[in-house]
């Protein structure tokens, strides 16, 4: 049998680590693919109870197992609907979306329209990540796109850093000036953008300047940082596995793909039913 165990309590401890750090900005508590493995409903409950704002997921069955668990808090989309029946599930699970572009504006709009109701949605910028979002030179775009959409209600905007984790802090400085600049001509032209947020826990963490008015963070709350330095992050969770088979080696016998370890005098090894499946790939042994 192979298990990952996880340990509430230090879920709870980095939660409450996160919040001294980041000096009582609200919280969007990522919870995408089961909470980075420790699981979607134990982890969101979690985080919920220590006060996250809101949640944030990437696929929309992860929407909708929250929903039916009966998380009523705000649920962030953080991929765009690309279909009809996606903008349908939004406006089903008053789930807020994110819109990058002319196409997911009108499917949202269709679907709000078939609904009789506003959707919130929260617009993505792309201030160089490559990913999704109008571009910031793309303003007169992106308010033609919404004023097509009356029933589009906006409530936030957003982008994401590439470059939090490293020690260019230039190239940090440069998307935020561009994102914040992009959100005051918005404003300037009329369009309230609610509530700004850049960083993701590496950003917010190390370049308080992006904090704003929300940071989502995700993966820290399992202790893993994607930086050097701990900041007294716990780890949640061990691994547990059962012995397949126990056997000695020879000196000078090798073991793994790549002959990665040696022995170094008659040694004996346990064989476990884990690896890349669970996470884990062929590194070097000692």
């Amino acid at each position: 049998m192979t298990r990952y165990v996880i340990d509430a309590r230090q879920i709870r401890w980095n939660a409450a680590i996160l919040r001294r750090e980041l000096h009582g900005v609200p919280v969007i508590g990522v919870v995408k693919c089961d909470a980075y493995g420790a699981g979607l409903l134990p982890v969101s409950r979690i985080l919920l109870d220590e006060g996250a704002a809101a949640l944030a997921v990437l696929h929309f069955h992860e929407a909708e197992t929250l929903r039916r668990s009966g998380v009523g808090a705000p649920i962030l989309m953080l991929t765009p609907a690309v279909t009809a029946a996606e903008a349908d599930t939004v406006l089903r699970l008053d789930l807020t979306a994110s819109v990058d572009g002319a196409q997911s504006c009108a499917l949202l709009e269709s679907a709000a329209e078939r609904a009789g109701k506003t959707v919130p949605v929260h617009l993505m910028l792309d201030t160089g990540f490559g990913r999704f979002g109008w571009l910031p030179d793309e303003t007169g775009a992106l308010l033609r796109d919404l004023k097509r959409c009356p029933r589009l209600r906006v409530e936030g905007l957003y982008s994401h850093l590439h470059d939090a984790y490293t020690a260019r802090a230039k190239d940090v400085d440069r998307q935020r000036m561009l994102f914040t600049g992009t959100a005051d001509a918005l404003e300037r032209a009329g369009l309230p953008v609610g509530v700004r947020h850049l960083a993701a826990t590496a950003a917010a963490l190390r370049f308080p300047e992006t904090r704003m008015d929300a940071v989502r963070v995700g993966s820290a709350i399992l202790g893993r940082l994607s930086f050097k330095g701990s900041y007294n992050l716990k780890r949640v969770g061990t691994l547990e596995a059962t012995v397949d088979e126990l056997r000695w080696l020879p000196k000078g016998h090798t073991c793994g793909y790549g002959a990665g370890w040696r022995a170094k005098k008659p040694t004996r090894i346990a064989v476990l039913p884990v690896g890349w499946y669970n996470g884990f790939g062929c590194q070097m042994g000692n």
